[in-house]
């Protein structure tokens, strides 16, 4: 505390104990100020303080009068309760009359900051029942309102109560949006029923539109039958060709697997436009968010250039009136140079007077003095005696003159020696700041090079992370894929043959992770499938031949297959796995022949000489021929050989014959390869996305290297800046000594030139002494004495005329020289200096720093503007581009589709001549079919399906002439308004749209209903949950300090019925229904004498409120608390009683208490005494002793 209230001087109080703290010390020692000094922090109502209430917090004494007050409190934030990283938080206000601050840990944060803060450990700042002022215990005890207030707030009602406030502000608006379209409404309907009115003769027009439209569907359909029957009937006559056609099948067959590979391309294509548009918005985004960058930074410029001109404009007319002062300080100086020479001269002139006629003068007075001593002294001996002691004394005093001039030169010289040392130490301190003022604007101009490398690194991280962006959907859809393609294989292969491969995989993990198996790792070679790829043509004879063993596990040797089998087994691995081991299979190696029409099946294949093994024991007695008929040939020719063909019929050495339609689309081995190819894939992208993700590393490294450096730099600014001030205040201090030296340099000058003329004519007048101790005693004076003494007195009065009119001259000088030296020194040169100082301060390197800096971001953001635009536009034809490969693509293989389906009805004629002139029939029919299906789609739906059914039994040729005499009806109607129509409806859409926009609002209003009921049966709860802790504590509390007694809270509705704590409130009931709290109380525990507070006694009422705070306190503990002479009206008993449940409480809980009573010393764990001297407080720690011996003498006072 520093100047508030009675605590004018710096008072730094002991860090209090974490339990129990007692303060004592007199009535009006400052007690109350102490605790008013923490409510001055912490209490909202002492946020907003009058100029009045300021100045009553104000030290205010008849010596001292203070225009400013601070109050600081370090909190204890070793458990975090405080949102900062720090163990100790500081927290300080300052008030002035015309300035109130608030600083956390040095920095000014605002009055909502503070709250927030005082909030987040759990105290209140707006009823802080923690403190308890001296006299307002009973406060605490307040009315039931207030009590009902107190319980509000510590159950958290005035966030529902704030949450509640917002839902109700939506409510309204919500009602404000269903006003204005219910107005909507009104106006549409309106505009319906004009348009009603010009629709009578469109409903005629409408009606036999309706039927001719309708007929013409009937007559359509007719039709429609007429041509199915007639086709249905040759297509079951094609049926009979349907055998001969299986070739021409399989064909159509590979015809929709291209359509299906395209469709699939097409999804991909469609896929990456998709993330084209992606790239396209975002590329849009960061346009918007340079655009709103280059505005501010323009705004900024401008402001900045406005201020480097006023600045600079300022700087200018300082710099111009320094000019014309220098001028006329030059002046004053060339004339006070002037003035001086002739001064001195003068002064010399004076001096040299003024010794020659000190000395006349004295020589005269030596013959009258030597001429008086004949009266003085009767003989020689007497005056010779005299004379010889007054020449003793001269001696002295010449001795003593001299030693006083020689200190005195001493003096001078060092004076002259110091200013010298001032004078180099003001040209150091010049240099210096100079240096400083260099280092300063260079560290500026690094502060804002590296800002500018900063936001630079940032982007450079954007980009990388829009590339690690692009990767990772790529990695995505690629994984995507790979579970698509495994979850195929799946379903081909089995369930059980998939999760066996997935569960050798994690042995595999397993065995890498553990030393002395990793080596062995490499003896697993993957599955057959893995270690070879063929032809696509060959898919099928290898998949037939093969079979489920494409998906055996080959490994080197049979012990490793054991060991990866019981590493399964310990780890209960589902799945099912067969290895084949190379060191456990030999297989018998064959000749196959090999010609234009056969070949061995191996050789078709692609693999590495290692796994020769495993490959002979499953194809190596294959053999791929062209036909069925080489097949048996072959086998015919050689028994221990099978044969496959490409479309995987198969003919065995025994005889036996396998084959039959195989789908290509459900193919093993082309799964494989896409997921083969797949993995490369991955493989390349999280090599890639390493590579991105190493990037973005070094470059937070380099960001963080340059924050590193820029906190170093503005660290050596705020450094620089200090230093100039201290140089600026050295400089100060050394021109005022340097001038407080000059003064006095000139005034020991003088005062030696005194002492010499003095030291002169001491000499004088011991030679004169001397001079008479050699002549004869005479009372009468000699000729040759009178006429010197004539001589004398002419050469003085000579002198003394001279000696006048040099003294006026030197004077008029001595006058000039001073006005002029005062003129400078106090006037024109300190006018100087404090416009050289306001010239210093006004710098504008800063801010032309920061516009350069600003000028040069605006320049890169303009230019990635530049360039995000024809990113843009790059983006934009490409997706285009894409689009229309995309389309040219579509449009080629759909005709290619048809042209080769138009060839396979060629080849279909032609191979079936007999069917040509059955199969254009059919295709005459199909035609019709087509039309009139085109011209039915053409009228659109059936208008009227009543008319449908009505004309739908008649004949078509009575339809043709009922739709002839409707058409000409129709006739009639020709100018009839169709834009009437499309009005109509428009406004009819219009309103259907507003009625569904209005059920919208109704839902979303009747959602903010819900949500306010909710809010309030959440407060509900939350304050009927805190009133029955609180009660709950509040009865056990005062159980405990009054063991005869027993009291409970009474909650008050406004039908003025009593609910107690032990009755049941249901959380369904509203809040706004209770009134207040209650307290019943007895003190004997006898129900007949239970009574309310106001009835208590001030002593029973505070006991009362001390009661409801610790049970605050157990339901919602807040750190500490501050209670003054809360004891001051209990009785004996209950003040013992209180004492020890702050000392039971005090174990979690920070306790500080004034009091005059024995009681609270007892157990309390620190004590501090309070003292009232010259007016101003202060603040110690004592022992216990010595507070125990302060409350026993205060007793007996």
């Amino acid at each position: 505390m520093e100047g508030f209230k009675s605590y004018g001087e710096r008072t730094i109080v002991e860090p209090f104990h974490p339990g129990h703290t007692v303060i004592i010390g007199k009535n009006g020692a400052g007690k109350s100020n102490f605790f008013a000094a923490i409510q001055f922090l912490l209490n909202n109502e002492l946020f907003h303080l009058s100029d009045i209430q300021k100045q009553g917090f104000l030290f205010d004494s008849s010596n001292k009068k203070v225009i400013t007050a601070s109050v600081e409190i370090i909190f204890d934030n070793s458990d975090h309760s405080l949102p900062f990283d720090k163990d100790e938080v500081s927290l300080r206000r300052v008030i002035g009359l015309k300035k109130d601050q608030y600083f956390l840990n040095k920095k000014l944060i605002t009055r909502n900051d503070l709250t927030h803060l005082i909030e987040s450990p759990g105290l209140s700042g707006s009823n802080p029942y923690y403190i308890v002022q001296q006299g307002q215990i009973n406060k605490v005890a307040m009315e039931p309102k207030s009590r009902l207030k107190l319980l509000y707030e510590i159950a958290g009602a005035n966030v529902f109560e704030s949450k509640k406030k917002d839902s109700t502000i939506l409510l309204k608006a919500a009602q404000s949006k269903i006003d204005e379209i219910q107005e909507c409404l009104l106006l549409i309907d309106e505009h319906i029923q004009e348009l009603q009115v010009k629709m009578d003769d469109f409903k005629e027009f409408k009606i036999l539109d309706r039927t001719c439209r309708t007929i013409e569907h009937v007559i359509f359909d007719h039709q429609l039958e007429q041509y199915k029957k007639k086709l249905k009937k040759m297509e079951e006559e094609e049926q009979v060709f349907s055998s001969e056609n299986m070739k021409l099948n399989e064909k159509i067959e590979k015809v929709q697997k291209t359509l299906k590979d395209n469709n699939k391309d097409h999804k991909k294509i469609a896929k990456t436009i998709n993330n084209m548009n992606e790239e396209l918005r975002n590329l849009n985004a960061d346009k918007e968010d340079l655009l709103k960058k280059e505005a501010q930074l323009e705004l900024n410029i401008k402001d900045l250039k406005k201020e480097v001109g006023i600045k600079d404009e300022k700087k200018s007319s300082l710099e111009k009136h320094l000019k014309e002062l220098n001028i006329d300080i030059q002046d004053k100086m060339n004339y006070l140079n002037s003035i001086e020479p002739k001064y001195e001269e003068s002064l010399k002139h004076e001096k040299s007077i003024l010794k020659e006629l000190d000395l006349k003068d004295q020589q005269r007075t030596e013959l009258y003095n030597k001429y008086g001593r004949a009266k003085q002294f009767k003989n020689k001996d007497e005056r010779d005696t005299w004379i010889s002691n007054e020449i003793e004394r001269v001696n002295i005093l010449l001795e003593k003159k001299r030693e006083f001039i020689e200190v005195l030169k001493d003096e001078i010289l060092l004076d002259e020696k110091t200013n010298e040392d001032l004078k180099n130490n003001i040209a150091i301190i010049e240099s210096d700041m100079e240096k400083e003022k260099n280092s300063l604007n260079q560290n500026i101009e690094n502060r804002y090079k590296l800002g500018d490398d900063i936001r630079k690194a940032h982007d450079d991280k954007k980009m990388w992370c829009k590339r690690e962006s692009i990767i990772k959907n790529k990695l995505s859809d690629c994984n995507e894929e790979l579970r698509s393609i495994d979850q195929k294989l799946k379903s081909m292969v089995g369930t059980n043959i998939m999760i066996g491969k997935n569960s050798i995989d994690k042995v595999l993990q397993t065995f890498k992770e553990r030393p002395d198996m990793a080596n062995k790792v490499n003896m697993y070679l993957g599955l057959v499938i893995e270690i070879f790829t063929c032809d696509p043509e060959c898919y099928k004879a290898v998949e037939v031949v093969a079979g489920n063993r494409l998906f055996y596990h080959v490994v080197q040797k049979k012990s490793f297959g054991s060991e990866l089998l019981m590493e399964m087994n310990r780890q209960k691995l589902p799945g099912e796995v067969t290895f084949i081991p190379l060191d456990g299979i030999n297989p018998h190696i064959i000749s196959l022949p090999t010609d234009a029409t056969c070949r061995p099946l191996l050789d078709t294949l692609i693999w590495d000489n290692k796994y020769r093994t495993a490959l002979q024991y499953i194809f190596g007695r294959i053999l791929i021929c062209d036909s069925l008929e080489t097949c048996t040939k072959k086998i015919l020719e050689k028994k221990y050989l099978d044969c496959v063909t490409l479309q995987g019929d198969q003919v065995g050495s025994q005889g036996w014959l396998k084959g039959g339609h195989l789908n290509n689309s459900k193919s093993t081995m082309k799964f494989q390869n896409e997921r083969r190819k797949n993995l490369e894939k991955i493989t390349s992208l999280q090599s890639n996305l390493q590579e991105v993700n190493h990037e973005i590393e070094k470059l937070d490294e380099y960001t963080t290297g340059l924050l590193s450096r820029l906190q170093q730099t503005k660290t050596k600014i705020n450094i620089a800046e200090d230093n100039n001030v201290a140089l600026e205040n050295k400089l100060k201090l050394f021109k005022q000594q340097l001038r407080t030296n000059n003064e006095n340099l000139i005034s020991k000058k003088k005062t030696l030139q005194d002492n010499e003329i003095n030291l002169d004519k001491l000499v004088a007048t011991k030679i004169n002494l001397q001079n008479e101790l050699l002549e004869d005693f005479s009372e009468k004076m000699s000729s040759e004495d009178e006429d010197k003494l004539r001589e004398l007195s002419a050469s003085i009065n000579e002198l003394s005329q001279k000696y006048k009119k040099i003294f006026t001259e030197c004077n008029a000088l001595e006058t000039e020289k001073i006005r002029l030296s005062n003129l400078l020194d106090n006037n024109l040169i300190r006018q100087r200096d404090m416009l050289v100082q306001e010239l210093n301060q006004i710098s504008i390197q800063k801010e032309e720093q920061m516009l350069k800096a600003k000028e040069k971001r605006l320049v890169d953001v303009k230019e990635k503007i530049d360039e995000i635009i024809t990113d843009i536009v790059q983006q934009k034809n490409k997706i285009a581009s894409t689009l229309e490969m995309y389309k040219s693509q579509s449009l080629l293989i759909e005709n290619t589709i048809i042209t080769e389906n138009e060839n396979l009805n060629k080849q279909k004629e032609e191979n079936d001549r007999k069917l040509e002139k059955f199969m254009s029939k059919i295709k005459l029919v199909k035609e019709n079919i087509e039309t009139v299906l085109k011209k039915r789609d053409e009228l659109g739906t059936i208008p009227s399906h009543e008319l449908y059914q009505k004309y739908y039994h008649s004949k078509t040729e009575n339809l043709f002439k009922i739709l002839e005499r409707t058409k000409n009806n129709l006739k009639n109607y020709s100018d009839i308004n169709q834009k009437a129509l499309e009005q109509f409806e428009e406004f009819t859409n219009r309103r259907d749209e507003l009625k569904v926009r209005v059920e919208e609002s109704l839902h979303e209003y009747s959602k903010i209903e819900e949500l306010i009921f909710v809010l309030q049966q959440r407060k509900d709860e939350a304050i009927v949950l805190t009133f029955d802790q609180v009660g709950k504590n509040f009865s056990e509390i005062f159980n405990k300090l009054v063991p005869m007694g027993r009291a409970e809270l009474v909650m008050k509705t406004s039908n003025l019925t009593h609910e107690s704590v032990n009755s049941s409130v249901t959380d369904s009931e509203i809040t706004e229904r209770y009134v207040g709290i209650d307290v019943q109380v007895t003190f004997t525990g006898r129900a007949d004498e239970t009574t309310e507070m106001e009835h208590l006694s001030g002593g029973q009422k505070s006991l009362i409120a001390l009661v409801l705070i610790f049970a605050i306190h157990k339901f919602r503990p807040a750190p500490f608390y501050l209670f003054d002479e809360i004891d001051q009206a209990l009785d004996t008993e209950y003040r013992k009683a209180v004492a020890e449940m702050i000392h039971e409480l005090s174990h979690n809980a920070q306790f500080i208490t004034t009091t005059f009573r024995p009681e609270l010393l007892q157990h309390a764990n620190k004590f501090y005494e309070i003292t009232y001297r010259n007016r101003i407080s202060s603040i110690e720690v004592i022992s216990k002793e010595s507070a125990e011996q302060f409350i026993a003498n205060d007793e007996m006072e």
